[in-house]
């Protein structure tokens, strides 16, 4: 790649591992592998706007909010807001 391509981040943990610090071993694994050994520019990740365990683990990464789309999404209970994060290469520090 020519360092200006990016990458979505996802993830998804079953309820059993949320809070033991899987999700941020994880995600900074990966985020670790697009900017070094794959020379990407840029990653980005979506989360619902109440999510707030999820909007930590992102910011916590070094990512920060770029945009909160309203009601983008239907789910069960109605439409949800969704937020977008990014992070650059060069402000990595992982």
């Amino acid at each position: 790649l020519d360092g200006h391509a990016g990458a979505d981040l996802g993830y998804v943990f079953g309820s059993s591992w949320w809070g033991a610090g899987y999700g941020y071993e994880a995600a900074a694994a990966v985020v670790g592998a697009a900017f070094g050994t794959l020379d990407l520019h840029r990653v980005w990740a979506t989360c619902d706007a109440r999510n707030h365990a999820s909007i930590r683990l992102l910011e916590k990464l070094g990512m920060r909010q770029e945009a909160t789309m309203l009601q983008d999404r239907k789910v069960r209970d109605g439409w949800r807001d969704t937020h977008l994060y990014a992070i650059l290469s060069d402000e990595w520090e992982g």
